[in-house]
């Protein structure tokens, strides 16, 4: 018998011994992966680059902290850089207490739908993005879930009438590219506007969970309150006019406006060397670099 017409399914017998070790090994790989991209590992790496130092070194700050990493990102920065920060505002959606912050002020906010808590947070990072001056520097801890935790609707648009208008997108399946654009269009925050509130440099530190159209996208992550927006509001009100008939009033005139604005030449953004982003984990981060020691063999 050649095993020709065998099925090639190969059986193995192990041990329960065996088992046991091979159990072992696999939760020593997975918490060596979890450690590698936790919150504080990868910001407390990042402030020991050379360029991250430099740029911090001398500088009062003033720190905005927004998403679901936002208190283990903002215990390592503190950790490392607590003599020059001055204010600050951090939200997540944690409802236990979050103290030792000192001056970063805790809000807890919604997730994954935005609530009032969102929009005091959203208000409170425009102050504080407000309030710095030439010779300080804004620094943005950004996380998985910014997007929701961190809300500030355009003048004549409540947060009930965006989620109402964010509703109707999921309900018709639209591409979270185009949701994103409508969202930044209806935002204070969102698209590069938290950034551009700011007269001084602004350097984002972003854990990055997003995996498409383009992976790792600044401008996806939390809806891009600090990078460049490449979209406009006709991209938006192009994206909403298929459903009208099901956006509040407010949603269709704010876009329509901004369409306007757009076309009349205004400008608020910053598109200049202001905008520094600096990604902290990609989709590929967790096998970077990260290497298991399994009883003499090195697995990467």
């Amino acid at each position: 018998m050649d095993g020709s017409d065998q099925d090639p399914l190969i059986l193995l017998s192990l041990s329960p011994s065996s088992l046991t070790v091979l159990r072992q090994h696999s939760l020593e790989i997975v918490h060596a992966a979890l450690v590698a991209v936790s919150p504080g590992v990868l910001v407390r790496r990042a402030l020991d680059t050379a360029r991250i130092a430099n740029f911090l070194e001398g500088r009062r700050l003033r720190v905005i902290a927004a998403g679901k990493a936002s208190v283990g990102m903002l215990r390592a920065f503190r950790s490392c850089v607590s003599e020059g920060i001055v204010e600050g505002v951090a939200v997540g959606p944690t409802t236990e207490a979050v103290t030792a912050f000192g001056p970063v002020h805790w809000i807890t906010g919604g997730h994954p739908v935005p609530d009032d808590g969102s929009q005091a947070a959203g208000q409170a990072a425009l102050a504080c993005a407000r309030s710095v001056t030439q010779d300080e520097a804004l620094v943005v801890l950004l996380s998985g879930g910014a997007s929701a935790l961190l809300s500030a609707p355009l003048a004549g648009v409540t947060l009930e009438e965006k989620v109402q208008a964010t509703d109707a997108l999921l309900a018709a399946g639209v591409p979270i590219h185009e949701l994103n654009c409508v969202r930044k269009k209806l935002s204070l925050v969102k698209g590069g506007r938290l950034a551009a509130a700011s007269v001084g440099p602004v350097l984002t530190l972003a854990i990055s969970d997003v995996v498409g159209p383009v992976e790792d996208d600044p401008s996806v992550i939390g809806s891009g309150p600090t990078a460049v927006d490449r979209t406009t509001a006709a991209d938006a009100l192009r994206v909403v006019e298929p459903l009208a008939e099901q956006m509040p009033p407010s949603v269709m005139r704010a876009l329509t406006r901004g369409a306007s604005e757009e076309a009349a030449g205004e400008d608020w953004s910053r598109e200049d060397d202001l905008y520094r982003v600096c990604l902290l984990y990609t989709s590929d981060a967790a096998d970077e670099g990260l290497g298991v020691d399994l009883g003499g063999r090195r697995i990467i």
